[in-house]
């Protein structure tokens, strides 16, 4: 009916006409305030409207009834793309009910695009239910920021704080769970850690380099490794020599191995004539072509000597490091660290100094190379010793030389890269952290290989409050409901 024939009706016609309206509309539902009714199992929901429909008689009296229950409704989550943002949906939870103008039937049992199943339009039927909206009794108190996003429980007890100009922020006064590694709650290769979580964190990356001792006070890093040939008296005639004046004469005069010796030159040069010697004397005899191959040739116990010479040379300060090497400097950082971060406590063998110093101290097993080389040689030449057992033998020593340094520099490397966890760790239990009885057990399980993924547990630390530190010394975990570390601080 059109606007012209509308106005031409009487009043008692448009009344009537409107009346008309109005009770088709009241079977057009699109939304309403509602609530859950019972928990939901995060895929589908039952839930009832918060506001009462209302019945008219045939003598115009009216009453109110609730509506029935909506069920098997599907909850709405915002997400795509692989991602999806959940929450429980429990009991008395506030929302609203969405209804369809088309049946969803077909679509909610297979997905895709579906035929109706029949014509009926914005049905009570077909649901959905979109968590939030509350009512003035269930408004969230803390209130929610004005100025930054937020992922918070109600009670504003744990928030995750994202502020335009400030950044992150993540507080939380109860329990905190980080899993490293693994997957679900339990798996393989996990590292849990309830409660305390800014200073266990802190605590695990301190100990988790801890297992090998270093040098017993007095027992100097200069007493490991005799690096300075000369010391640096009080001053010109004083006691331990000329001082400061003397050493600079005796680096313009004679360079840098005036000052600095390496500790396997003598055992290296024996060791390096011995493998000159063998080459010649082997050189009569049928089938050892491979033998000597394996001690002067490509990748020989020659070239592993020699990596060993130069890597030593290297880290006495001899000469300077090459590219991708270590040096004088980044020995005495790495006794640094070790002395910073560990104390008097242990450290792996993956970084600690005897592995550093290892390459330095090889003299010994040089000397003993050079004896046996001596004998295996002659064994060969006598006819006692096959050629090829000899090979295999020389090559064992080839990779026991060359595991020296390829040791020395995983340990610096690794150090390196520890460090500035292990700064900020320090600076976390700076808060007063101690150390119990569990976390030292988390701390034995932890290798070096994952401080890759521990750097990523401690990118998720953002701050340490004052509430948080005393909320954390507080907490007993005495539950200890959660795996990994328990206890009080």
């Amino acid at each position: 009916m059109d606007v012209m024939r509308l106005t031409a009706l009487s009043g008692r016609e448009e009344s009537a006409l409107r009346e008309a309206i109005r009770g088709v509309l009241k079977e057009v539902w699109t939304a309403l305030p509602s609530s859950i009714t019972k928990d939901s199992d995060g895929h589908t929901a039952t839930h009832q409207s918060t506001v009462k429909q209302i019945i008219t008689f045939p003598d115009g009296s009216t009453t109110t009834v609730p509506f029935p229950d909506f069920d098997t409704s599907p909850v709405h989550y915002p997400g795509g793309g692989g991602v999806t943002a959940t929450h429980p949906v429990k009991k008395d939870d506030e929302g609203v009910s969405l209804f369809l103008s088309m049946p969803q039937d077909l679509w909610h049992d297979k997905g895709g695009v579906q035929d109706p199943v029949d014509g009926r339009r914005h049905h009570l039927s077909d649901s959905r239910w979109i968590p939030g909206g509350r009512s003035n009794p269930r408004k969230l108190n803390p209130p929610p920021s004005t100025s930054s996003g937020q992922d918070r429980s109600d009670d504003g007890n744990h928030v995750r704080d994202y502020h335009p100009q400030n950044g992150l922020s993540s507080v939380s006064t109860k329990k905190h769970l980080t899993q490293v590694g693994g997957s679900g709650s339990g798996g393989a290769g996990t590292l849990h850690l309830p409660g305390k979580i800014l200073k266990n964190a802190a605590k695990v990356l301190i100990n988790c380099i801890k297992q090998d001792p270093l040098p017993p006070p007095g027992d100097s890093f200069a007493n490991r490794k005799q690096i300075a040939t000369k010391s640096i008296g009080a001053g010109a005639g004083g006691a331990g020599g000329g001082g400061i004046a003397s050493i600079m004469s005796s680096l313009m005069g004679g360079g840098a191995s005036s000052m600095f010796a390496s500790p396997i030159a003598a055992a290296g040069g024996a060791l390096s004539g011995a493998i000159t010697s063998a080459v010649s004397a082997l050189g009569g005899v049928s089938g050892a072509g491979g033998l000597m191959s394996a001690l002067s040739g490509s990748g020989g116990l020659s070239d592993a000597l020699s990596g060993l010479m130069g890597g030593v040379s290297a880290l006495s300060g001899v000469t300077a490091a090459g590219v991708g090497g270590f040096g004088l400097t980044d020995l005495l950082s790495h006794a640094q660290s070790l002395s910073q971060f560990f104390g008097s406590s242990t450290a792996p063998s993956s970084v600690s100094l005897s592995t550093v110093l290892a390459p330095l101290q090889s003299g010994s097993t040089l000397s003993g190379l050079t004896s046996s080389l001596t004998t295996l040689s002659a064994s060969v030449v006598a006819g006692a010793t096959t050629p090829t057992a000899a090979t295999a033998t020389v090559n064992s020593w080839t990779a026991q030389i060359a595991a020296l340094m390829t040791n020395s520099s995983a340990a610096i490397s690794t150090m390196n890269d520890a460090a500035p966890l292990l700064n900020t760790a320090l600076a976390i239990a700076g808060a007063g952290a101690g150390l119990d009885a569990n976390e030292q057990a988390i701390a034995a399980a932890i290798s070096t290989p994952q401080l890759a993924a521990l750097t990523a547990a401690i990118n998720s630390i953002f701050a340490l409050s004052d509430t948080d530190a005393a909320s954390a010394q507080a907490f007993p975990d005495a539950d200890a409901t959660q795996p990994g570390a328990t206890g009080g601080m």
